[in-house]
């Protein structure tokens, strides 16, 4: 049940190493996923932001997720902006990743505090799409 980008991260990191558990946990006032393993003594346990980047136990970046391409918001087609103005007119972006998902673009929108308002994936179309 993770998100794609986050299931990236882990299988670069460990591969197909048996996962015990996954914890969402928003303690810290942000989203992070706490991946715990099967075989704790030799894993301890993976933290990784919602973009993919790995953090440390305290939560600051070890290792920064680049997946897609970054884009800044002026640069977004008018259907992508459109949506994004509507959809959050007034919250504050973290970040803005094109990625191809099959045959469609899709603008993966992080806002600052993901723990309230998750991100937000808009085709280039300008329709609301569903992780896949």
């Amino acid at each position: 049940a993770l998100p794609p980008i986050v299931q990236n991260t882990v299988r670069s990191q460990v591969g197909s190493e048996e996962i015990d558990d996954v914890i969402r946990d928003t303690s810290s006032g942000r989203v992070v996923y706490k991946i715990v393993f099967h075989q704790s003594q030799l894993y301890p346990p993976l933290y990784v932001a919602p973009d993919g980047s790995v953090l440390n136990p305290d939560f600051t970046v070890a290792v920064e997720a680049v997946h897609g391409l970054k884009v800044k918001r002026a640069d977004l087609p008018a259907p992508v902006a459109a949506t994004l103005q509507e959809k959050a007119p007034k919250l504050e972006v973290a970040w803005i990743v094109k990625e191809s998902w099959g045959k469609r673009d899709v603008y993966i929108v992080s806002f600052k505090d993901e723990a309230h308002n998750p991100r937000l994936n808009i085709a280039a179309d300008g329709a609301v799409v569903e992780e896949q």
